[in-house]
């Protein structure tokens, strides 16, 4: 069974070092070294803690070695590259990175490097649920008492975030293609690990805050890039 022990960033091969270094602040500080395809006030890390290198949040440690796979979204096989560049478009509300740039390539470097030691297509033990798995029906008033009470010291009144927070609706957060808003994929987030570092709501309150938030305003999806022009093209037909 696969352990979670990611190797720090600083201490890749000289060879691909400064790839990996780089890939590691693009996570970080995405609009600081990624701005031209960042449309939101949002990070890598606002969802993949420390560059993905935490187990207290949406993880990419392995990452390198689940893809390529099959994504019911697109209803096809996607590589690490192309899911990716679907992140900057929803979660980041951006543009897509072409595979050529730097920006994609110190990313790719960078998610293998933390993958290193994982075996191919291994089930990561951390990885998290699609879903609770719990049948409560989001109550959205309850969720707005819970945001009220818990939430809002982070990521402000108004979910437009602050310094030590993320925004989670209005212009400034993800849009409505992304991943987080989905009420299931919020949730499990949301109880596993909020409050930061102090986890505590339970399953019922992290849907309730869920179907809150997804009730929120944000920005439409809009792809830059292509399920129309990433279409796998099917094999000629045998004779």
């Amino acid at each position: 069974q696969p352990f979670f022990n990611p190797p720090r960033p600083e201490d890749a091969p000289e060879n691909i070092r400064a790839e990996v270094m780089l890939g590691y602040k693009i996570m970080t500080e995405t609009k600081k070294y990624a701005g031209e395809y960042v449309k939101n006030d949002l990070s890598c890390s606002s969802c993949h803690f420390d560059g993905g290198r935490s187990r207290n949040s949406i993880s990419l440690v392995g990452v390198g070695a689940t893809y390529p796979r099959y994504r019911s979204r697109q209803d096809y096989t996607v590589d690490i590259a192309m899911r990716t560049q679907d992140c900057f478009e929803r979660s980041m509300n951006g543009v897509a990175p072409a595979l050529d740039t730097q920006v994609m390539q110190s990313l790719l470097v960078y998610m293998q490097w933390i993958s290193k030691g994982i075996p191919i297509y291994s089930k990561l033990p951390w990885a998290l649920p699609s879903d609770l798995g719990n049948p409560h029906k989001p109550n959205v008033e309850d969720g707005a008492k819970v945001y009220a009470n818990v939430c809002a010291r982070c990521h402000g009144e108004e979910g437009q975030g602050t310094p030590i927070a993320p925004p989670l609706w209005g212009d400034g957060s993800y849009n409505d293609g992304a991943g987080m808003n989905r009420i299931t994929t919020f949730s499990v987030f949301t109880w596993r690990f909020m409050p930061k570092n102090a986890p505590s709501l339970t399953q019922e309150q992290a849907i309730d805050v869920a179907g809150f938030v997804h009730e929120k305003p944000r920005p439409k999806f809009v792809s830059t890039h292509a399920d129309k022009i990433r279409q796998i093209i099917p094999l000629p037909e045998e004779k």
